[in-house]
């Protein structure tokens, strides 16, 4: 946080797995809006399973280390069950093949709270995850 404008310089820190994405630093603001692209996890369905999507909210600092704002953990389970009214598909239909189609298309979207240990809830942070 900047002392002189009680301000921050956010970024969030997205993660699934080993694989992590950066957004743009939001300068001098206490409401950042990054409205990024989407980023794209190539994960199956038991990485699905193991690991939660891990979201910090971080302070960039120049010349020091950046300041952890929050976290955010995410279940995405819900994204492997299937849609109300949608029955299972398999590929057999189409292909010959026998292999089971998993997932639901399921879309998880709205506020949650930016947490830290120290300080609990920071803030809160809008997710659309698909």
């Amino acid at each position: 946080m900047d002392r002189s404008s009680d301000t921050t310089d956010a970024f969030a820190e997205v993660k699934l797995g080993d694989t992590t994405f950066k957004t743009d630093v939001y300068r001098k603001s206490l409401n950042p809006a990054w409205n990024s692209d989407w980023f794209k996890f190539e994960v199956d369905d038991l990485e699905l399973q193991d690991e939660p999507l891990q979201i910090r909210i971080m302070d960039y600092d120049t010349y020091s280390a950046n300041d952890a704002i929050g976290k955010v953990y995410i279940d995405l389970n819900p994204l492997l069950l299937p849609q109300p009214g949608q029955r299972p598909v398999s590929l057999t239909e189409s292909s010959g093949v026998s292999l089971p189609v998993t997932g639901g298309g399921c879309v998880m979207s709205g506020w949650l709270p930016v947490y830290d240990t120290m300080h609990g809830i920071r803030g809160e942070v809008q997710i659309i995850v698909k």
